[in-house]
Formats: structure tokens, C-alpha cells, sequence
């Protein structure tokens, strides 16, 4: 991308794994193009000097449950504990493109959900910082929903939600997305399949058969 770019790479100047971006502040530079890898929080793309699309790959957000599958799902009821900026409606209008389920952000809340849900079969619980089938638990019964709930962070449930939906089987997962690097876009749709990565040698999803569309012009790999 550098090189697409015209410019020079250099490693990373505020790892994930620090609690600030300050470190970063020496390098700010209308001419640095940041790919950072996960979707940013509004405050650390402000440390970083993120202004725009043409200072940054990825994602920006407001809140950090909004990066996360949280959002694909209502909440119990009216009165459910909810972190700030939680919108209502965007869960209301996704509703029918989701599978059953809901998200919860704390305990209890789960365990209401869990209650209507398992008389219809087994659940998967899904942890929304979790990508590419990892994250993920399958109960049956209350009690597993319980062992669960004792070894899940209370505080990580109240930031970025735990979602609960319907379980299947067999599943063939679909990617759909748009790229736009400066005046090149590309979009794109294809099956996942599961890779290791060269970078901290982690699981991920990559297309396995995809197929690009680019200025008009249609690929398949």
C-alpha cells in the first residue's frame, strides 16, 4: 500500500497492547497514512492525527461496541442496561437480515435472553470482539449459560456486549465489502475459509473464492 501510495513504510508507532496514542505525537503528519490493524475509537484517531478517509485504512468509530457484531441485535426489553450511544433503531432495522437473537450487556440480561431462547434449541454465544468463529460457545442449558457467565469479564460484557443467537449448522459464511485508497475503490463478495496470518500467527477469515469488481472491470479468484 505504501508503494500504491508513493510513500515510505515505517512499523507502527502506538502498538494496540499501550493504554495511549501519545507516543505517537512526534510523527504527526498531514503526509502519514495510517493502516492500523483494527478499527479505531474516535479519541485514538484523534491522537494519531486521523482527520479523514485519505489519513487512514480501516475504520473509525464513536464507541467501541460499535466496531463489534453487538450491534446486529436488539436488547431484551426497553429498560436493558445499554452503553451510551446504543441505537434502538439500527437494531430494529437490521432485525429482519440478522439471525434471531439479542445482545446483552450484563448478567442478568443474559440470562433473560437465554430463557426465551433455549426452549427453541441450543444457543451460541458470541463474544463481539471475537472474528472468524473464535469467541464463540454453544450451550444447551442454563447451567452451561452460568459457567460461562462466571469466567466472562463483567467489564468487557458491559463495554462490548455479548451477543446470544440462534445456533446452525453447516454454515458457509459470506464476505461482502468496499475498499477505497485514494481514488481506487474495489468491491467485493466471496466465501470465507479460515488462514493463519503472518502477523502475531493468528486464525482469521480470508475470501476463498471471491469475486472483485474495480473500474468497471470484474475478477474472480
Amino acid at each position: 500500500m505504501a508503494s500504491m501510495r508513493g510513500r515510505a513504510f515505517t512499523n507502527p508507532t502506538c502498538p494496540r497492547s499501550s493504554n495511549t496514542c501519545s507516543r505517537s505525537t512526534p510523527v504527526r503528519s498531514a503526509s502519514i497514512f495510517f493502516v492500523p490493524d483494527d478499527v479505531l475509537v474516535r479519541e485514538e484517531a484523534s491522537a494519531l492525527g486521523v482527520r479523514g478517509p485519505n489519513d487512514v485504512y480501516g475504520g473509525v468509530v464513536p464507541h467501541p461496541f460499535v466496531k463489534t457484531k453487538a450491534i446486529t441485535h436488539q436488547l431484551i426489553d426497553s429498560d436493558a442496561q445499554r452503553p451510551q450511544g446504543w441505537s434502538a433503531a439500527f437494531a430494529e432495522k437490521v432485525r429482519d437480515v440478522t439471525l434471531a437473537g439479542y445482545t446483552v450487556f450484563n448478567a442478568e440480561d443474559a440470562r433473560l435472553a437465554a430463557q426465551r431462547m433455549l426452549h427453541r434449541g441450543p444457543v451460541r454465544l458470541k463474544q463481539p470482539l471475537g472474528a472468524s468463529g473464535r469467541g464463540q460457545t454453544l450451550v444447551t442449558t442454563l447451567d452451561q449459560l452460568e459457567r460461562f457467565l462466571q469466567q466472562f469479564d463483567a467489564d468487557e460484557m458491559a463495554t462490548y456486549g455479548l451477543v446470544l443467537e440462534e445456533n446452525l449448522r453447516e454454515v458457509t459464511t459470506l464476505s461482502v465489502g468496499h475498499i477505497a485508497v485514494d481514488s481506487l475503490m474495489m468491491t467485493y463478495y466471496g466465501t470465507q475459509r479460515r488462514v493463519q496470518t503472518t502477523m502475531a500467527v493468528r486464525s482469521m477469515a480470508a475470501p476463498v473464492s471471491s469475486v472483485c469488481a474495480e473500474g468497471g472491470k470484474h475478477w474472480r479468484r
